[in-house]
């Protein structure tokens, strides 16, 4: 890296053709901005620099001279790369297929990408035929009618814990799905209503009477949320409660009371089992995520609430005792779905990072610790990124949840030229100008830092293309494949000759059905290739103005860019060097084996915390320690507002002097806020922050890493990246800083183009990704809208560009009316769940046997080579009454 990096940044500037343009916003979502103390109320005296790209529709975004330079880089680094020629043939065959492999549109009953995109020797299969409960709950009206809540079941070992309102039943998976004579007295529920019963809080001097009656309230126990953790070294289960408490069962004592009961001889006694809380807290509001972070002496407690906020408790392991040391308000910009500490993330200070979401449409992290002297917790704001939409999950992942791929094509399964050019010129050309690559992909395996500052779009399967509203624009972009051989043209026009109708303001209607005319080549009328290769951003261009060019002396910068080629170096990484081949540089190091609560293999004994200590903590919310969004900022409103192209302000801790802190309500955002940032002028504030995140990242790479063999280094955070969700969109976010390096620019489940008979606003409204289930040991994640749908993701890996692809649809059953079975939506929507007699309406074009998911989670079998059986996970999908399975196992294996 040079030895000034801001050189090096105007640069990359140039090199994206990013100009600057003053602008009073009245509103700012510039992320740097949005943490700033004073930030609530901007007034208007601020002008913001707002970079806004120069879209060069007449010529390409890379230059002749750069193109040549990147071309000769790439070829270098192919001589020394790890894989060459794995899956060179099957690529070559996608291309030569052209649209034959293309989802919905060679065929409208295929919509699984993993069926012909993927080689059979890096796919998952997934089997959705297994057997299901249709009545897993006790309780035969369990979730029968909608609600809005986050994840209701959760796996451990060979138990099932399901919640419904204030009621948690526990099953065991291998009796789950007998005959339900047999597996029904295998129910246990733990009522939480009895806890009110307990001496222990009923003699608690700290709780009056009628305390103790508004909080063991039948409706303030109505479960949000649940999830299994570790607290003081222990498994424990977690349960967020509508009234704003979070309770923690010890999993010993569970499992304990479970055995008590089974042996009473009164069946009408067995399966109801009285459990005794380790813990109770008081949040301020509705509670809705919690996670704990149970590394080093000290234990953090986090629960996101409709405060809205996070209420953060900091345990102190060495006192033996479970009252928090002491506790923590930030007060969000709006309620908090989802949290997770980052898991690893103890620094030598003893920080630990949280990073949590908001309705409000942004990503936080922050960084926690208890003062050793004060034992007060202290927070600071690490970053904030916007996304324009409500984000409901937030995930944090590792470099090694990622799995290795051998070609660029299957990164995302975009096997179009143009686009695979795009993103290697791009990563290639910033790596290259920030002067941050290794000199080899041999040792490193990673291309350099422009893996993290080129966005990727994703692509995903387009469902609505065969629903009956069909397509009604005849500008039709493909999203896999292309329909020439050479992968360049990604776009055509339908022929109007096909065409069913016209429809007034949007022309041609053209459906895509089972009984399309098989032959593309006569239903399009190809357009002419695309000749430029260019950036991808997450919110595209249709904001941006196309009349702003660079000056003279900035296209000069751009034009005469020297890109200082690393081939020379080559000869000296292979020989008489002998570096290891990429690998994990921490192998070596003694690695604690993470908490998995998923896998079958035989539970070991658990200790039991000390039953001396008090197990009830009631904390009154005045004694809260209240801290405001911008109070734990390191920087000031006039220091975020400073341009990114100018030297970095140093960041630090303003004087208690300056200035008072904004009062609590202005940081609440109006209806109007969030709407605001879907404005046209949308895509300026996005690239302004994605400005900012890269000049933050050049600030954090090591200086003795930015050429080193095995590749760059970052500061904090190195390893780690957030998966977000918003209702319909994925995005794949480093953690520090929050630069979105992924994202899926259509959405995944496209409920909206949907022909429906009836129920239109409830699917609507339950058309959110709000699940999301990490299966570790497979490379997948698993995404879920409450509405019924489910999609396989892989987390994948190509030279240390990190990204994602969509592998399967669940749930998304597409029929025509001439079917020989249709059937009609009311047979999975009606309350009953019975819906046999409901006939065929004819319009229903979609049906959704997985609609109303409440709960998501897997269980994992590893290899048993002893009987020839490969690695396997169960995906358990609670939907409505129904628990449904799908078995996911990698394709080489043997099941």
């Amino acid at each position: 890296m040079p030895t000034d990096p801001d050189e090096s940044f105007a640069n990359w500037l140039a090199s994206r053709r990013i100009v600057a343009r003053q602008h009073k916003p009245y509103l700012c979502f510039d992320s740097r901005v949005l943490a700033a103390r004073g930030s609530a109320v901007l007034g208007g005296k601020f002008k913001v620099k707002h970079y806004l790209y120069d879209q060069q529709l007449n010529k390409g975004e890379f230059s002749n001279r750069a193109i040549e330079s990147i071309e000769e880089h790439l070829y270098e680094l192919e001589k020394y790369s790890l894989v060459k020629d794995e899956g060179r043939e099957f690529v070559n065959n996608i291309k030569e297929g052209c649209d034959k492999f293309e989802p919905i549109w060679s065929d409208a009953l295929y919509l699984n990408p993993a069926e012909r995109l993927i080689p059979p020797n890096q796919k998952l299969l997934a089997d959705i035929y297994l057997p299901e409960a249709e009545r897993a709950f006790a309780n035969p009206f369990a979730h029968q009618s909608l609600s809005f809540k986050n994840n209701l079941a959760c796996i451990y070992g060979k138990w099932l814990f399901m919640a419904y309102q204030d009621t948690i039943e526990i099953h065991n998976l291998d009796c789950l799905f007998l005959e339900k004579l047999q597996w029904k007295e295998m129910s246990f529920s733990i009522h939480l209503k009895y806890c009110k019963n307990s001496a222990k809080f009923a003699a608690d001097r700290e709780m009056q009477k009628e305390n103790i009656e508004y909080l063991f309230s039948e409706n303030n126990f109505h479960v949000n949320h649940m999830k299994v953790s570790r607290f003081f070294g222990n498994d424990v289960l977690c349960l967020c409660l509508d009234g704003g408490i979070v309770l923690v069962y010890e999993m010993s004592t569970v499992f304990t009371a479970i055995g008590e009961s089974m042996k009473k001889k009164d069946l009408q006694y067995r399966k109801h089992v009285n459990v005794i809380p380790l813990l109770l807290l008081r949040i301020p509001d509705s509670c809705w995520s919690v996670d704990i972070s149970d590394e080093g002496p000290i234990t953090f407690l986090a629960a996101g609430h409709n405060g809205p906020g996070v209420t953060v408790f900091a345990f102190d392991k060495t006192r033996h005792s479970l009252h928090p040391a002491d506790s923590y308000e930030i007060s969000s910009f709006h309620n908090v779905p989802n949290l997770s500490f980052i898991p690893g993330s103890r620094d030598k200070n003893g920080f630990v990072t949280l990073a949590f979401c908001s309705i409000y449409g942004n990503v936080t992290t922050v960084q926690l610790r208890l003062d050793p002297s004060s034992k007060t917790i202290r927070g600071r704001i690490m970053d904030s990124q916007f996304f324009a939409a409500f984000c409901w999950t937030v995930i944090p992942l590792k470099k090694r949840d990622f799995l290795k791929v051998p070609k660029f094509e299957f990164l995302n399964l975009n096997y179009q030229t143009s686009f695979k050019r795009s993103i290697l010129y791009s990563v290639t050309q910033d790596s290259l100008i920030l002067e941050c690559h290794p000199p080899s992909v041999y040792c490193s395996g990673e291309l350099g830092i422009g893996a993290l500052t080129t966005q990727i779009p994703v692509p995903v399967v387009p469902l609505g293309w065969g629903c009956q509203n069909g397509i009604t624009n005849s500008n039709l972009q493909l999203r896999f494949t292309s329909f020439d051989k050479r992968g360049v043209v990604t776009r055509a026009h339908l022929n109007p000759d096909d065409a069913e109708s016209v429809v007034p303001g949007y022309g041609p209607l053209f459906r895509v059905t089972r009984h399309s005319e098989p032959n593309l080549e006569e239903r399009v009328i190809k357009d002419l290739p695309e000749d430029n290769y260019r950036h991808f951003y997450m919110f595209g261009e249709h904001g941006t103005l196309k009349n702003e060019h660079l000056n003279d002396d900035a296209f000069k910068r751009y034009e005469n860019l020297v890109f200082k080629n690393a081939s020379s170096h080559e000869n000296e990484s292979s020989n008489g060097i002998n570096y290891r081949v990429w690998s994990d540089l921490d192998d070596d190091k003694e690695v604690q084996e993470p908490f998995d609560p998923h896998s079958l293999r035989e539970m070991g004994k658990r200790t039991h915390l000390d039953k001396k200590v008090t197990v009830y903590c009631p904390l009154p919310l005045a004694g809260y320690n209240r801290m405001y969004f911008p109070d734990i900022c390191e920087y000031t409103l006039t220091q975020a507002f400073a341009d990114p192209m100018d030297r970095p302000v140093e960041d630090t801790p303003p004087d208690s002097g300056e200035g008072d802190s904004p009062h609590h309500d202005h940081l609440f955002p109006v209806d109007g806020l969030l709407a605001a940032g879907h404005l046209e002028g949308q895509p300026k504030w996005a690239l302004h922050n994605h400005t900012r995140k890269v000049r933050h990242l050049l600030s954090m790479v090591e200086s003795d890493s930015t050429g080193s063999p095995f590749g760059y280094r970052l500061s904090e955070l190195d390893e780690d990246f957030l998966f977000v969700t918003s209702a319909h969109h994925i995005y794949l976010v480093k953690a520090h800083p929050l630069i979105v390096t992924s994202f899926t620019k259509d959405r995944i489940f496209p409920v909206s183009k949907i022909s429906l008979c009836s129920r239109h606003e409830f699917l609507m409204a339950l058309d959110r990704i709000n699940f999301v289930c990490h299966i570790k040991e497979l490379n997948c994640l698993v995404v879920a809208s409450q509405v019924g749908l489910l999609s396989l993701l892989r987390l994948t890996e190509y030279n240390g560009i990190y990204s994602f692809r969509q592998e399967y649809i669940l749930g998304w059953n597409p029929q025509s009316p001439g079917d020989p079975d249709p059937q009609c939506i009311l047979t999975y929507t009606t309350p009953d769940g019975s819906g046999n007699s409901c006939r065929y309406c004819g319009i229903d074009d979609v049906v959704l046997p997985f609609y109303n998911i409440v709960g998501l989670d897997y269980s994992y079998v590893p290899e048993d080579k002893l009987n020839c059986r490969g690695p396997y996970a169960v995906l358990y999908v609670l939907s409505g009454t129904s628990l449904r399975r799908v078995k996911i196992y990698p394709s080489s294996g043997t099941n």
